[in-house]
């Protein structure tokens, strides 16, 4: 006998409880700011980059109240190629799309307000992570 399958038997419970505590549903608070951080890099106010991040930030809260996961790609005409713009967000699966919605919004004041003219910034929420 293996020493997987003498092993495999006595460690599946330990995983199954593991897996069910990190996916219970959460009752905590859509709002409750868990991280946020952003790069050193900045970019100038005025350019095709800048309305690159607008459409993005607007594209990310639309998208929120339709969808829990949605990426992005995104480059305004008159945009080069080091003007492209990528992005996401992700709902956990237990929050609803209006929750949902609310965090990404939450999330995009919040890295706009605390990283303007940053390259790039990341919101953490528990309600929504």
């Amino acid at each position: 006998m293996s020493l997987h399958s003498r092993f495999l038997p006595a460690l599946l419970p330990l995983f199954l409880i593991t897996i069910s505590v990190l996916t219970r549903p959460s009752t905590s608070a859509v709002d409750s700011f868990e991280y946020g951080g952003c790069s050193q890099l900045k970019y100038k106010p005025g350019t095709p980059y800048e309305s690159n991040v607008n459409s993005m930030l607007t594209s990310l809260v639309n998208s929120a109240a339709f969808a829990i996961f949605k990426n992005f790609e995104i480059s305004v005409p008159g945009s080069s190629a080091g003007d492209v713009i990528y992005g996401l967000f992700q709902c956990r699966g237990d929050v609803g799309t209006p929750n949902c919605r609310d965090c990404v919004a939450k999330a995009v004041n919040n890295s706009a307000s605390s990283a303007p003219t940053r390259r790039a910034a990341r919101s953490n929420s528990t309600g929504a992570s």
